[in-house]
C-alpha cells in the first residue's frame, strides 16, 4: 500500500527522523527520483538495502546496517525526498505530507551542517541574503533564490497545487510519541502503543557514526536560540515572501487560512489570463485531438500576446497601456510558466486540472507576496550564464 508520500523544503527539516522511525516501525521507505531509485533488493527472508540504498540511508540514520534484512510487518510505505516533481506520484499515494520546521530553525542548522559552523566563511546574516542554487533537490527555476524564498516557495508550490496535502511539523513530532501516534493514523499506518514509544526513544538517542555525524547535527529543536534572538527570529519570517507561510504554518503570531495566500486577483489582466488558462485546460484534456504539453503552452503564450491588449481595450473603455501591477503580473506569469515547462519536461501525459491548479495557484501567491522580480532574476541568472540545464530537469 503507498500511503503517503513526505516531502519537505531542501533544508534540515526533519526527513531524517522520519525515515529512522519508520524503518524501525517495519514500514518500508522508497527513495523519489532517479539517483535514489532501486534502493532495496528483494530476498527469500524479506528485504535488503541495495548498495545504493545503504550508502544514502545511512547518512540519515543510525540505524542502518549493511547486510540486514528488514521483514517488513505489512504492505505500507511512503515515498520521501525534497523535490517538486514528486507531485506527479502523488496521484498514487494515499496522502501528501509536507513536513515543516521552523523555516529559521530548519536554514540555521542546514547552514552549520554545510559547515559554515565557524563562520570564517560566511556569517548567518550574510547567508540568509545570499543567493543560493539547489541543485541536489530542487533544480527547478522557481526553487533559486535566497533560502527564506526558497522555503517558502517550496511550500507555496505543495500547499496551493496538491489536493490531498497535510501539514505535519517537525517540531510536533520530535518531541511526542503521542504525535507519532496520530501521524501514523492519518496516513493508515497502524503501530501499537508500545511500538511507537520504543521507536521513539531509540530515534531520539543521538548516537551513530562519523559519516552520520557529518550529515545530521542533533536534530535538536529551536538552534537558532544560540545564534540569535526571538525578537530577530520573528523579524526574519515577517519579511518578504516567508511573512504568509510563517503565518499559515504558525510559526510566528496572527496566524492565517492558508487559503487566504492564494485569493484571485480579478484584475482586467487576470480575467483574459485565466480564460486562456481554461482554455488550455481544456485542450489538454481533449483526448480526441491530442498535443504535446510544450506546443499547448506555446499556444498560451500565443493567446497572450494576441489577447492581452485587446482584452484591456475592451474592459470598460481601458487604453491598452499597461499598469505597474499589470506588468508585475506578468513578471509572475513568466515564472509560472517556466516552471511548468520545466515540472513536464519529459513527460507524455499530464491533467489539466493539475495544470490549472499549479498555474493559478503559484500566480496569485507569487502577485499577492512578491515584488515579481527576484523569481525572474534568479531564473535569468542560472539558465543564461548556463549553471543549469534542461537535462537537470529530467524526472
Amino acid at each position: 500500500m503507498k500511503n503517503a508520500i513526505i516531502t519537505s523544503p531542501c533544508f534540515s527539516c526533519g526527513m531524517g527522523h522520519i525515515l529512522e522511525m519508520m524503518l524501525l516501525l517495519d514500514v518500508r521507505v522508497d527513495s523519489f527520483g532517479p539517483m535514489h531509485a532501486h534502493h532495496w533488493e528483494q530476498k527469500e527472508d524479506g528485504w535488503k538495502l541495495s548498495e545504493k540504498g545503504y550508502s544514502h540511508y545511512k547518512l540519515h540514520s543510525k540505524f542502518i546496517k549493511n547486510g540486514k534484512i528488514y521483514k517488513f510487518k505489512d504492505e505500507s510505505s511512503v515515498l520521501i525526498e525534497h523535490m517538486p516533481n514528486m507531485f506527479h506520484e502523488a496521484r498514487h499515494y494515499g496522502k501528501v505530507i509536507l513536513l515543516v520546521r521552523d523555516p529559521v530553525d530548519a536554514i540555521y542548522s542546514w547552514y552549520r551542517r554545510k559547515q559554515y559552523e565557524d563562520e570564517l566563511l560566511i556569517s548567518f546574516e550574510q547567508y540568509l541574503a545570499s543567493i543560493t542554487y539547489f541543485h541536489h533537490h530542487s533544480r527547478f527555476s522557481l526553487f533559486q533564490g535566497t533560502p527564506m524564498s526558497v522555503f517558502a516557495m517550496y511550500c507555496a508550490f505543495w500547499l496551493g497545487s496538491s489536493k490531498n496535502v497535510s501539514v505535519v511539523r517537525y517540531e510536533d513530532l520530535k518531541s511526542s510519541a503521542t504525535a507519532w501516534r496520530d501521524f501514523l493514523l492519518s496516513i493508515n499506518i497502524h503501530r501499537s502503543e508500545n511500538e511507537i514509544v520504543d521507536a521513539f526513544k531509540a530515534s531520539n538517542q543521538h548516537v551513530g557514526d562519523d559519516d552520520f555525524r557529518k550529515v545530521n547535527h542533533k536534530g535538536l529543536l529551536f538552534e537558532y536560540k544560540n545564534r540569535i534572538s526571538d525578537e530577530q527570529h520573528d523579524e526574519i519570517l515577517s519579511k518578504g515572501i516567508m511573512a504568509p507561510i510563517a503565518r499559515a504554518l504558525g510559526y510566528v503570531a496572527n496566524t492565517i487560512d492558508v487559503k487566504s495566500m492564494f485569493l484571485e486577483i480579478g484584475s482586467p489582466i487576470d480575467k483574459v489570463c485565466m480564460a486562456g488558462i481554461s482554455e488550455l485546460k481544456n485542450r489538454i484534456d481533449d483526448k480526441d485531438n491530442p498535443s504535446d504539453l510544450d506546443n499547448l503552452i506555446s499556444w498560451y503564450e500565443d493567446f497572450l500576446s494576441r489577447n492581452i491588449k485587446r482584452g484591456l481595450r475592451g474592459i470598460g473603455g481601458q487604453a491598452s497601456v499597461f499598469l505597474r501591477e499589470d506588468v508585475h503580473y506578468l513578471i509572475c506569469q513568466k515564472a509560472v510558466v517556466r516552471f511548468i515547462r520545466e515540472l513536464y519536461l519529459g513527460r507524455t501525459s499530464c491533467e489539466g486540472d493539475d495544470i490549472y491548479l499549479i498555474f493559478s495557484s503559484l500566480l496569485r501567491f507569487l502577485y499577492w507576496h512578491t515584488s515579481g522580480v527576484e523569481s525572474v532574476f534568479m531564473q535569468e541568472k542560472f539558465f543564461h550564464n548556463g549553471a543549469a540545464s534542461s537535462k537537470s530537469f529530467l524526472p
